[in-house]
């Protein structure tokens, strides 16, 4: 048997009262262990009792299990690449966003076609103010 070990998780903030966790341990403790809960505000209230554990390979993939999560668990989609995701910000889900994200997408879109506007009368001005410049060095050089 291992030596014995005390491991505190904390589970649970802010949540009801009525809600499921999973807290991993590892595959080394396989055995009965000596299990105790209590509330974070009562030390004195914990309700304790042997549990029997036995290792096993994991089969369910259970997304969001808490705030102790395993590495290498298997969760779909948490590590994946994301893809387009310049264009999917600037467009949006339009029939899946909220009102919010719909605003937000129309207002990166109109920031988008302001800037180019000054960029484009910029570069006007500057070629506008480049050939009276040219027209004036060639009207004192002659």
């Amino acid at each position: 048997m291992a030596s014995q070990e005390k491991i505190q998780v904390d589970v649970g903030y802010g949540k009801a009262s009525n809600f499921t966790t999973l807290i991993w341990i590892p595959s080394s403790i396989d055995g009965t262990r000596y299990v105790c809960f209590h509330a974070v505000d009562d030390p004195d209230g914990e309700m304790c009792r042997y549990v029997q554990f036995r290792a096993k390979g994991y089969q369910k993939v259970v997304p969001n299990v808490g705030l102790h999560e395993e590495q290498g668990m298997l969760v779909p989609g948490l590590n994946d690449e994301q893809k387009n995701t310049w264009l999917t910000s600037l467009l949006g889900d339009f029939g899946k966003s909220s009102d919010i994200e719909f605003l937000e997408s129309v207002r990166v879109w109109i920031m988008f076609l302001v800037n180019c506007v000054v960029v484009i009368v910029s570069a006007m001005v500057f070629l506008l103010i480049s050939c009276c410049m040219l027209k004036l060095v060639c009207w004192i050089v002659w």
